[in-house]
């Protein structure tokens, strides 16, 4: 993990750690430390796809569980969301407005 992260902020590489190695508040942790965070600093992950990922710090929880296990999010969604999508097509998780925008832009 420590080649991966030279580029990130101290804070940042204690929180992935941190979500990966510690004995107790794996998630409570990095959410304290991405609220330590300067908002207006950018900071990207890779996905497994190898899309780039903007971090929002006050979720840093996620986003560490993310890079720590190769860029997935949840590894069976994302299994059955391979299996069942082709490209171009998307999903969306979030709510109806956001599935109907993603369908018509999968369509284009």
């Amino acid at each position: 993990m420590e080649n991966k992260t030279k580029s990130f902020p101290l804070l940042t590489r204690a929180a992935f750690w941190w979500a990966a190695h510690g004995f107790r508040g794996r998630g409570a942790m990095p959410r304290v430390i991405g609220r330590w965070q300067n908002p207006n600093l950018p900071l990207f992950i890779k996905t497994r796809s190898g899309a780039t990922l903007s971090v929002d710090y006050n979720n840093l929880d996620v986003y560490a569980n993310i890079f720590n296990t190769g860029g997935w999010w949840d590894a069976n969604v994302m299994l059955v969301c391979e299996r069942v999508l082709r490209p171009p097509e998307m999903f969306s998780l979030t709510s109806d407005r956001t599935r109907a925008y993603s369908r018509s832009t999968s369509q284009n």
